[in-house]
Formats: C-alpha cells, structure tokens, sequence
C-alpha cells in the first residue's frame, strides 16, 4: 500500500509552473509598470533559489494565487541575480530587504507586504 499519494501529497505540487510568473529583471522595467499598470494591482514575490525556504514558500504562495483564481500582475525577482532591483524596491517602498519577500503595490503605494513563511498568511484580496 503506497500511502505517499494521499498522506505526504502537498497541495502545490498541483499546480507547479501553472502561474505565468513574469520576470522583473531591472530598474527600467519597474518603472515602466509602474506607470502602466495604475489602477491594478501587483504583486511581487522576492526570490532567492538558493533558498529552501523561500523555495517551500513560493509554492505554497503560488498554491494560494491558483485556487483565489487570482488575475493580478505576479513578478518574481530573482534576489540573487537582481539585487539592485531587490535594494530599490526596499528603498522605494521603505522596507528592510528580506528574501523571500512579498510585496503588494497599487498605484505606486505599496498596500501590504511580508517575508517568509508570513507570506502564507498575507492577504491577497
């Protein structure tokens, strides 16, 4: 009897590379959603693959997007790749830098934010 299927199956592992993350690489392109994406709202997931936990995380909370059905802007920022992109999103938002990180933005303000298993907890809505 092979009970790993049903008793040790994590729900994310379902939707695994469902979510169209999109990449933010740089400066320029925060900017430029910024000033193209007002009035919606953006989320921003703060990753670091070297990471086990903010690996553990990012499924999870990419878990949590699939089943709300949520239609929001989703970056990722690779903490590792990116760091000056991940330095002026704390400076511009006025946060200490932690990895991995969620961060909530609307209208060049940022709504709500959290860092590591926080995230599982933060409201989406």
């Amino acid at each position: 009897m092979n009970l790993r299927p049903t008793f040790f199956s994590n729900k994310a592992d379902k939707h695994n590379n469902l979510l169209k993350w999109k990449k933010l690489e740089d400066v320029e392109e925060l900017d430029k959603l910024a000033t193209t994406a007002l009035n919606q709202k953006i989320i921003i997931f703060k990753h670091s693959p070297r990471c086990g936990i903010s690996s553990a995380v990012l499924r999870r909370f990419e878990a949590k997007l699939m089943d709300k059905g949520n239609n929001d802007l989703v970056f990722l920022v690779n903490v590792l790749s990116d760091r000056e992109l991940s330095k002026v999103l704390a400076d511009k938002f006025k946060i200490t830098h932690q990895s991995p990180q969620v961060l909530i933005i609307k209208n060049e303000k940022l709504l709500r934010h959290a860092s590591h298993y926080d995230i599982l907890d933060l409201d989406i809505d």
